[in-house]
């Protein structure tokens, strides 16, 4: 996936630059300016975090030989567009420095991620139940890449490509909630019953993460100062591990609405340890389009 990635970038400066060469009495007037303003509008493609998380955990007690909990999220993202602008200044003839910032707009997840919760049971005397339910999730994932790039570009032509590599960091939240299942076993007149509670999960977690990215760009000059450009950039960062979190509170049995068991913060976080953190990986190619002013 990296290796076509980076051979799209190569095909497009090599397109690029056969585009840029002047044509015989046809070269544009040339004008040099030190600095760019550029803004527009990007689609962002590529691996944001993984589609699901999963837990399983087995106990006993009592007369309960076995029990075995188990669950998954999913949480798949939607798509969306974004906006990027940055500042451009060229120091050295074709070289120069660049600052960007790029907002992705909020990346929903898909409606039709759920949180499955399953719970097996066998009693000492071989008897056994289940009990599977199917929960709603809701999140989304905020994402705004910052940027401080090296840059180059032919300059004065008409088409002029373009290319760029920095230090970026990748800043964001990532706000998921949803229920999930939580079983316990008690003895209520002399008989050990089972029980299970619906508990609220949720992450609701800023994070950031260094990496770097490069770019390719065509710039088609459209006056004496302005210029529309087209181009697609590679984003890859640091992997980010986020972990779910369990309300404290009074959570009330399915089985027997009578039945509470209070949750604690400690019981919280061991319950929490039992779930795989949410995992953030960004390698993201981002296609773009946009206006850059030329002074």
């Amino acid at each position: 996936m990296k290796k076509a990635k980076v051979a799209v970038l190569v095909s497009l400066l090599l397109c690029f630059t056969v585009l840029a060469q002047p044509v015989r009495g046809e070269e544009d007037e040339r004008e040099s300016f030190g600095s760019e303003i550029w803004i527009g509008l990007t689609y962002p493609s590529g691996t944001f975090m993984n589609d699901s998380t999963q837990y399983l955990e087995s106990w006993s007690s009592g007369i309960l030989e076995a029990v075995t909990e188990s669950g998954r999220m999913t949480h798949s993202l939607k798509k969306s567009i974004g906006i990027s602008a940055s500042y451009s200044y060229f120091f050295l003839g074709n070289f120069g420095f660049q600052l960007r910032a790029d907002y992705i707009f909020r990346r929903d997840i898909h409606e039709d991620s759920n949180s499955e919760y399953t719970i097996d049971w066998r009693w000492n005397d071989a008897t056994t139940g289940q009990a599977s339910f199917d929960y709603p999730l809701q999140g989304s994932l905020y994402m705004t890449p910052l940027s401080f790039n090296l840059v180059f570009k032919l300059r004065d032509f008409m088409v002029t490509p373009t290319l760029s590599a920095g230090v970026t960091y990748m800043l964001g939240k990532l706000d998921i909630l949803a229920p999930r299942g939580f079983g316990l076993t008690f003895t209520q007149g002399g008989t050990q019953k089972i029980e299970y509670l619906e508990l609220l999960i949720d992450i609701n977690d800023g994070f950031g993460s260094f990496g770097w990215n490069a770019a390719a760009g065509l710039d088609i000059k459209v006056g004496r100062q302005t210029v529309v450009s087209l181009g697609a950039t590679y984003f890859k960062t640091k992997s980010v591990d986020i972990p779910w979190k369990v309300s404290p509170g009074l959570y009330s049995g399915i089985l027997d609405s009578n039945i509470s068991l209070e949750i604690n913060e400690e019981t919280a976080a061991s319950i929490t340890e039992t779930m795989d953190p949410i995992h953030l990986k960004f390698s993201i190619i981002q296609f773009l389009a946009g206006i850059k002013v030329l002074f």
